[in-house]
């Protein structure tokens, strides 16, 4: 198996983060363009084995330079919590209420830079640490990503803004805008040298330069026919070396890179901590219009959640069957959402153990 990270620069406005499940669904898609409905089945059926030759990461943002600044999904051991803030304050009323302000500051972090979260994983870097050094100034907050005041000089004014766009339904009878049918979509504007990057473990034979190559085209996620979701992915490089820099060899507990729909007693639930995240995705609708729209509503496990495991593995979680569809031709095929894990190993703080 190889380990891949792809790079891929925003072209324009996204309408949402690219989570592991839409990369897969947008892989598979695209797959099915270059080889055919075969090369499709062929690889399902691999991935619903008890090995899946395919994990994705979800996409985090990165800021190109040499070398370019990576940002991970922040740990939730990392979260600060009130008994933490009165340890911090030793019994200082005043103390008490800077901890409590800086306690809040750090939480909205959603992202650590690469250091910082290579500490995490170590066990070095834990919450109330945490808080110390944000205290100390010796890292800061930019925008929801936590880094190094020293990092932050490579950083451009605004990572990415969320803005509400207004848009308006239209009459399909009319073939005009419909009125008092307003409503808004929130996009994401990413700044300048700001791209995505994420993991792929795969086998040799995958086709993965092609599909990158087709991405470039096709667009990733939704609303592509309305100029949005378009990437350019303009380097891929093999990870392997990268991800065992950063890991540490004896943990004891896994962090997750990406969305997943973890089987029964697959992880150790009271030792873990995790938060869940509710999506209701939509059938993909650039080929023909299907006879549903939602594939139902799933709850993931969400990047960033710390993982006791029953046993390490290299992916976890599962290739859920959300129902069938029919094709073009009237075939009936059965439908599948990404729920893999894409794990790393991580020491568990001793409080926390």
């Amino acid at each position: 198996m190889r380990q891949w990270v792809i790079y891929l620069r925003p072209k324009s406005s996204v309408t949402t983060w690219l989570s592991s499940d839409t990369l897969f669904g947008a892989l598979f898609w695209a797959l099915r363009q270059i080889e055919g409905d075969n090369a499709v089945a062929r690889w399902l059926k691999q991935c619903c084995a008890d090995e899946p030759p395919l994990v994705l990461s979800s996409a985090f943002p990165f800021v190109e330079g040499n070398p370019p600044l990576h940002f991970f999904p922040k740990p939730l051991t990392l979260t600060i919590t009130a008994a933490i803030c009165a340890e911090f304050a030793g019994g200082d009323r005043g103390k008490l209420l800077k901890g409590v302000k800086l306690a809040k500051k750090a939480n909205k972090a959603t992202y650590l830079s690469e250091q910082l979260f290579a500490e995490a994983l170590q066990g070095k870097l834990t919450a109330d640490e945490l808080l110390k050094r944000v205290a100390e100034e010796g890292c800061t907050l930019w925008g929801r990503c936590l880094c190094l005041v020293e990092e932050q000089e490579e950083l451009s004014e605004h990572l990415w803004v969320e803005a509400d766009i207004q848009h308006t339904a239209v009459d399909r009878l009319l073939t005009s805008a419909a009125e008092r049918l307003l409503f808004f979509d929130t996009e994401l504007f990413f700044g300048k040298r700001v791209g995505l990057f994420f993991f792929l473990r795969c086998p040799d034979e995958f086709p993965l330069e092609a599909i990158l190559r087709y991405w470039r085209y096709s667009g990733i996620g939704g609303n592509r026919s309305t100029g949005k979701g378009w990437f350019d992915p303009f380097a891929w490089k093999d990870a392997q070396e990268w991800l065992k820099r950063l890991t540490p060899s004896g943990g004891n507990a896994i962090l997750l890179l990406s969305r997943c729909l973890p089987k029964g007693g697959e992880f150790d639930s009271n030792q873990s901590r995790y938060r869940l995240v509710t999506a209701r995705p939509k059938f993909e609708f650039a080929f023909r219009q299907p006879s549903r729209v939602y594939k139902g509503i799933l709850r993931f496990v969400a990047e960033g959640s710390v993982l006791v495991p029953k046993e390490f593995k290299d992916a976890y979680g599962q290739l859920l069957c959300v129902g069938q569809q029919q094709d073009a031709s009237g075939n009936t095929h059965p439908v599948y959402h990404n729920g893999f894990g894409f794990p790393l190993r991580m020491v568990m703080p001793n409080a926390l153990a």
